[in-house]
């Protein structure tokens, strides 16, 4: 896999590996990848967003970039090796605006979601927010595997009832979809399909 000459694709990938790990096996709780953040001086988006896809990306991979950017779609895949891939085919969506998305529903509805013989075989979202501000973000209660109780977290720039959206992509369980959401700061927030979620 080819890489970025100051981000070490063993130390750097493994490290942010180990945090997007321990983002799954805790949803809601934030890991940290800030290191990345001067090690990809030519990244064309956040180097969160893009020190993620340089890790999970490989020839054996395919992704979509939403919205459509050609200049982004070719810097990772001359990062990694992975392939462009539609929508509905795309084993990772990289969603690095969420501004300039029409309908977010709309693109949570074409993903796929698995199918019962291999559920696995469904897309990943890395969604680029603005933060997990208690002061700024809207709050959420997750709750399910990996979580005590119940959790609080806030996220900052998703669109309004997006969680809804989120709630009938997953709704044949075990088909659905996970996310991942990094924020402006290279914070790391991860909801799988297992985990619940609903407004506070």
């Amino acid at each position: 896999m080819k890489g970025d000459p100051a981000f070490d694709l063993v130390h750097d990938s493994q490290l942010i590996y180990r945090e997007m790990l321990e983002a799954v096996s805790r949803p809601g709780t934030i890991s940290n990848i800030k290191t990345v953040l001067t090690k990809l001086p030519d990244s064309p988006v956040n180097p969160g967003l893009i020190g993620m896809a340089l890790t999970i990306l490989d020839g054996e991979t395919s992704f979509a970039v939403v919205p459509e950017s050609s200049k982004l779609s070719s810097y990772i895949q001359q990062k990694t090796g992975s392939r462009v891939e539609t929508l509905d085919q795309a084993d990772y969506i990289l969603m690095y605006d969420l501004s300039l998305v029409p309908s977010f529903s709309e693109v949570i509805e074409t993903i796929k979601k698995g199918t019962l013989i291999d559920p696995h075989d469904s897309a990943t979202l890395l969604i680029q927010v603005k933060s997990f501000s208690a002061t700024n973000g809207a709050p959420y209660i997750l709750s399910g595997p990996g979580i005590a109780s119940e959790y609080q977290v806030p996220i900052e720039g998703l669109p309004e009832n997006w969680e809804k959206t989120r709630q009938r992509a997953i709704k044949e369980f075990p088909l659905g979809i996970d996310f991942f959401f990094v924020s402006q700061a290279a914070e790391i927030l991860s909801i799988p399909r297992t985990t619940r979620i609903r407004k506070a």
